[in-house]
């Protein structure tokens, strides 16, 4: 286990690092860095997963690669990933709230104005209860859907790239 750590744990650094940047360059930007983060998160996760599957392959098991390996290596990857960019995200926005605070009223407004749509698909009381719980949006709920979104697409990602990768010795 302890191998397929140390051979993975810089890569999800690294692709965290790059989130955390993207998120400053967002900002600076006047785009909504809340949102536009976790897309940027979806194009980088697999590059690094990619980049991480085949460093272990080629450098730290002899050019083998079973799909159980691919697997734990990028499980290894998106989490440290997944964990880092929540948290940077989630600092970011208990230190600057005004971002936060942007974030919600985003979100309220596309319910507002996508209102009459909504109610006629699911009903009054299904508009409500977004509303009421977009209202509720905690900081903490920003870290956890982060996480869960990342883990999901990360995991999916790493099925096909261990597929792509996997080699064996003949």
């Amino acid at each position: 286990m302890n191998r397929y750590l140390l051979s993975s744990y810089k890569f999800g650094l690294a692709a965290g690092v790059l989130g955390a940047l993207a998120f400053w360059v967002l900002k600076l930007s006047n785009l909504e860095p809340v949102s536009f983060t976790l897309i940027f998160g979806y194009m980088v996760i697999p590059v690094f997963l990619f980049l991480g599957i085949k460093n272990f392959r080629d450098y730290h098991n002899d050019q083998e690669l079973f799909f159980a390996q691919g697997m734990t290596v990028g499980f290894f990857i998106y989490s440290i990933f997944g964990l880092f960019l929540a948290s940077m995200v989630s600092m970011f926005l208990m230190f600057q709230p005004e971002i936060f605070n942007e974030y919600i009223q985003m979100n309220l407004d596309f319910l507002v104005q996508r209102k009459d749509q909504i109610t006629e698909e699911m009903g009054l009381s299904t508009y409500e209860s977004l509303y009421q719980s977009s209202l509720d949006n905690t900081v903490s709920d920003i870290f956890f859907d982060y996480l869960a979104k990342i883990t999901i697409f990360g995991l999916l990602s790493t099925i096909i790239i261990s597929v792509i990768l996997k080699q064996s010795k003949i």
